[in-house]
């Protein structure tokens, strides 16, 4: 299994693609945040960018 990739923080957009490697680390975060079926889709990539998906919460 090979590491998980980004743009470096200075980069300019390299590809239009749905990938972490044509996101910055923060960028790619912001995506696993703002939507938790991208999340659920994305985990290993949305954990090699610092998000860490909330567990469910019961009642």
């Amino acid at each position: 299994m090979s590491a998980v990739t980004f743009l470096t923080d200075d980069a300019e957009i390299a590809c239009r693609a749905i990938l972490p490697q044509c996101f910055k680390r923060s960028d790619w975060a912001a995506l696993c945040a703002g939507d938790p079926d991208f999340a659920e889709g994305h985990p290993e990539s949305c954990r090699a960018a610092g998000f860490e998906q909330e567990p469910p919460q019961g009642r």
